[in-house]
């Protein structure tokens, strides 16, 4: 009997340790929530982004004729390859990108012509040389 009261002492000693243990582990789960959720309260709150409008995309290019008081019905007058947003400007870029390859290809075409004239001027040059000493030396060797 003695033996069974020690084993049930022992019993119910390890049951009020591990009880200890479990209540310890709960209070410092509870006191680490306290913290996190007190750095939380004093971190300044971000804020909500703003949700961004719809996107619209039309393929047809439309045109109309507004006055002073009075805006005309729109008519669609052609397309783009692809759907593009509402508002883009088509003619715009296309402008300052045809005018950027003109001056480009001016450029190219004025240097062309430069370099022809020079080699024309150059060559022009040398055969009216060679034309001139020709000529020199036959007429100093033709006459007696």
């Amino acid at each position: 009997m003695a033996r069974e009261r020690l084993l049930a002492e022992k019993a119910a000693a390890k049951k009020a340790a591990d009880a200890a243990k479990a209540k310890a582990r709960a209070e410092k789960l509870v006191a680490k929530a306290a913290a996190r959720d007190a750095i939380r309260a004093a971190a300044p709150k971000a804020k909500a982004k703003p949700k961004a409008a719809p996107s619209f995309f039309q393929q047809g290019i439309a045109a109309a004729e507004v006055t002073d008081d009075e805006v005309e019905v729109e008519e669609e007058v052609g397309g783009t390859p692809t759907p593009m947003a509402v508002g883009t400007h088509v003619a715009r870029a296309t402008l300052t990108l045809t005018l950027i390859l003109t001056l480009i290809l001016t450029l190219i075409l004025t240097l062309t012509l430069t370099l022809t004239l020079t080699l024309t001027l150059t060559l022009s040059l040398t055969l009216t040389l060679t034309l001139t000493l020709t000529l020199t030396l036959t007429l100093t060797l033709t006459q007696p």
